[in-house]
């Protein structure tokens, strides 16, 4: 805002000494506002923290929300009255479909990192005329789930070594074969047989 405000006031010093006229801008053109707005600062509550070149640590699991504040620009700020062209962020996590908007200049927004490992936060700005910013990222390590997330059971034969001598079939000679070559399973539980 401060660059905007002082571009303002000398489009407006320039205007009223009949230097230029309003025809000299392009159509739709706003002569107080610059294009775009900056690219806007994004901060963590610690949930998730963000890396560094020579930092990135883990935090958080797959599943917990962190918030995310948004924030504009400092250059798109009037350092006078705190004001700013800035009205909304669109948020998303790269590799995720879709998107969110988040209204307000500033703005909190929380994110559910959907798997463990390195996460970026992608964020633009939006100002009043509609117009977006570049994006900013915030990349966070997310660590893994602490323990167990399934637990399966693979053994198909009883744990009693006196049960596995070499009779893969035990009773049988040979497997039992419907007229289509199925085989058919014998038995239940911990002693299922072919």
């Amino acid at each position: 805002m401060a660059r905007r405000s002082c571009l303002g006031a000398l489009v407006g010093a320039v205007l009223m000494a009949g230097v230029l006229s309003t025809p000299a801008f392009g159509a739709g053109d706003d002569p107080v506002d610059d294009p775009v707005p900056l690219v806007p600062r994004i901060t963590s509550d610690g949930t998730y923290t963000e890396c560094t070149a020579n930092d990135c640590v883990g935090r958080g699991e797959p599943g917990l929300a962190g918030t995310f504040t948004f924030r504009p620009n400092e250059a798109d700020v009037d350092p006078e009255t705190g004001t700013t062209d800035v009205t909304a962020y669109v948020v998303r996590l790269q590799g995720e479909h879709g998107s969110t908007v988040v209204s307000g200049a500033e703005a909190s927004h929380a994110v559910v990192p959907p798997e463990a490992g390195i996460q970026t936060l992608e964020v633009r700005a939006k100002d009043w005329g509609e117009r977006w910013s570049a994006p900013a990222y915030f990349r966070f390590n997310v660590k893994p789930a602490a323990g167990a997330v399934g637990h399966w059971q693979f053994a198909d034969r009883p744990a009693d070594p006196k049960h596995h001598q070499g009779h893969r079939h035990r009773g049988h000679s040979a497997p039992r074969r419907d007229a289509q070559g199925w085989r058919d399973l014998v038995g239940a539980g911990e002693a299922w047989q072919r």
